[in-house]
């Protein structure tokens, strides 16, 4: 009688056993089901996250950043960029301005003049002033592209290897967030290319620095015209 209830008690472990095994299996199903999905919501988040992006890119396409131009009291400021664009550039054409304005919120403390975001009626003139930037080498104005602040943050992080790679003699060039160095890709090297039918102006300038206009926020760099 000892035995058989022994030997019952054993079919009853082992039908536990199995029910926990077969729920253990089950959980195992689900947490790779859920994992899946995870890494799934999370690539729709990241192309969403590249489409915004884009767009925004595209919204400030007609903008560009000027630097290191003086700041005075009751300033004009959009003399003083048409200033540096018939008298530093040296461009004869009527360039049309929208909109200027300086970026960020004077302070006391400040050391250097706030950037100046100028919008161009017009992207073909914004292209010809970007054009003839070069010649503010070895001047204390600068003239950059305007990008999110995000993209600008991208930008940011390989500029040694850009400045690298150039100073070695190399052709070096930034489309959008994208470092290329002799035509290859360097920079990111984990993230899908950018979509080849989608225009964006390639960096070919020494005067774009790391933080083009440092004295931004997060919200001041997602300013719009």
């Amino acid at each position: 009688m000892k035995v058989d209830k022994t030997k019952s008690t054993g079919k009853e472990n082992a039908c536990v056993t199995d029910r926990l095994e077969g729920k253990l299996d089950e959980c195992h199903d689900e947490l790779d089901y859920l994992h899946g999905r995870l890494h799934q919501v999370s690539d729709q988040n990241y192309e969403l996250k590249e489409q915004l992006l884009t767009v925004q890119c595209k919204s400030l396409e007609n903008n560009l950043i000027f630097t290191g131009i003086d700041e005075t009291e009751e300033e004009n400021v959009e003399v003083k960029a048409q200033n540096v664009i018939e008298n530093n550039l040296k461009i004869a054409k009527s360039i049309e301005l929208e909109k200027v304005h300086r970026l960020g919120k004077k302070r006391s403390d400040q050391t250097k003049p706030r950037p100046i975001l100028v919008a161009f009626t017009s992207k073909r003139d914004r292209d010809i002033v970007k054009s003839q930037s070069h010649k503010l080498k070895g001047s204390s104005v600068g003239i950059n592209e305007h990008f999110p602040y995000e993209i600008q943050q991208r930008r940011n992080q390989p500029w040694h290897r850009y400045k690298q790679a150039k100073s070695n003699g190399h052709k070096t060039s930034f489309i959008r967030d994208r470092l290329y160095i002799d035509g290859k890709r360097i920079y990111p090297d984990s993230t899908p290319d950018i979509d080849p039918n989608v225009d964006f102006p390639a960096l070919h300038s020494d005067r774009e620095p790391p933080h083009p206009y440092p004295q931004q926020t997060r919200e001041e760099s997602q300013v719009q015209f």
